[in-house]
Formats: structure tokens, C-alpha cells, sequence
């Protein structure tokens, strides 16, 4: 199937040295992401989703928004603002790890649950976990467990995430076969 792909990028904190500035600016994001605020970053993100969603619809194809972690918490903002403005959007997200963006959610006009996509979050992710103060529960949840297996309950607890802080980065996915995980969780 083809699709419009809209990737955002992720957080600049490896490159802290290189662009402090950034990591400021994506601080700034993620304060929007959680309370509604819509900081220059996440206006072109939305703009950004209005062109793309142009595009799809010209091409008579699905909007894909992707990210993870703030990126993933944007793409789901991406979603939802347009499922707000057109409730028959033919779009949704793939995201991993995914920043908490319930508050921008419904700032769009949104109920959280109406978001159409999947967020596959890590089990052991201290960050934005499900056993974080900052858990992601927009669309669909799938928790990936410690031991590779997947399910819509999580497992484990803040203490054993909290000594896995590795778990909240991107590559922490690599070698999970995520669209049989899927296929398993849509089939049960």
C-alpha cells in the first residue's frame, strides 16, 4: 500500500554539546506537547500536517504520522489535529515510546481516544513507560515486554524500568518483528 509518511525527528539531547540551544527548544516542545501550549515547533508541525494531509488526499492515498518519543507525542498531535478538522481523515500514526500529548489532544477538540493508530511502548521504558507519571494512552497501546513478547497490558513496575533507561531510545526496537507483533495482537 502507498502512503504519505510524515517521520519527525528525534530529541537533540545526544547532540547537547553541538546545539544547546536545541535541546531548549525541544524542552520548550515537550512543555507544549503536555499542557496545549503551542510553541512555534509544534504550529509547524501542524502546518506541516495540513500540507502533507493536501498531499495524501491528491494522491488518494493514507497520512502516516511516525516518531518516537517527542516525535512520537507530535505525530500523534499531527493526527488528532487533523481528525479534528475532518473526522473522516483517512490518517493515523505509528509511533514508538511516545511523549505524552493527551493535553494537546484535547486542546485540538479531541477526546484522546479517538485518535486513530498504534504506540508501541516498552515495558521497561522509565520515561514515558507505562509505569511513568507520563505515560502515552493515546490509540492503541502495545506493550512490548521484556522478554520480546507483546500484549495490551503491561508488565513489570516503575523500579524495574526505572534500571532500564535504555529502553526509552529508538534502538531498543531494533530485531522486534513489530508488524507480526501487530498481526498477533489484531488476531487475539
Amino acid at each position: 500500500m502507498r502512503a504519505v509518511l510524515i517521520a519527525s525527528r528525534l530529541c537533540r539531547l545526544p547532540v547537547v554539546l553541538h546545539e544547546p540551544g536545541g535541546l531548549g527548544s525541544d524542552a520548550w516542545t515537550d512543555v507544549g506537547l503536555m499542557t496545549g501550549f503551542r510553541p512555534a515547533s509544534l504550529k509547524a508541525a501542524l502546518t506541516m500536517a495540513d500540507q502533507a494531509k493536501a498531499e495524501a488526499d491528491r494522491l488518494g492515498v493514507p497520512l502516516i504520522a511516525t516518531g518516537q518519543s517527542q516525535a512520537g507525542g507530535t505525530a500523534q498531535l499531527q493526527v488528532a489535529h487533523l481528525v479534528a478538522a475532518d473526522s473522516k481523515a483517512f490518517a493515523g500514526f505509528v509511533t514508538f515510546n511516545a511523549a505524552c500529548s493527551r493535553a494537546s489532544i484535547r486542546h485540538v477538540g479531541l477526546d484522546p481516544a479517538r485518535v486513530p493508530g498504534v504506540n508501541f511502548a516498552k515495558d521497561l521504558d522509565p520515561l514515558v513507560g507505562p509505569h511513568s507519571n507520563v505515560s502515552n494512552e493515546i490509540g492503541l497501546q502495545i506493550y512490548i515486554h521484556a522478554d520480546g513478547t507483546a500484549g495490551l497490558k503491561p508488565r513489570g513496575s516503575y523500579l524495574a524500568a526505572a534500571l532500564h533507561p535504555r529502553e526509552h531510545f529508538l534502538d531498543s526496537f531494533n530485531g522486534l518483528p513489530l508488524g507480526r507483533i501487530l498481526a498477533q495482537i489484531r488476531a487475539s
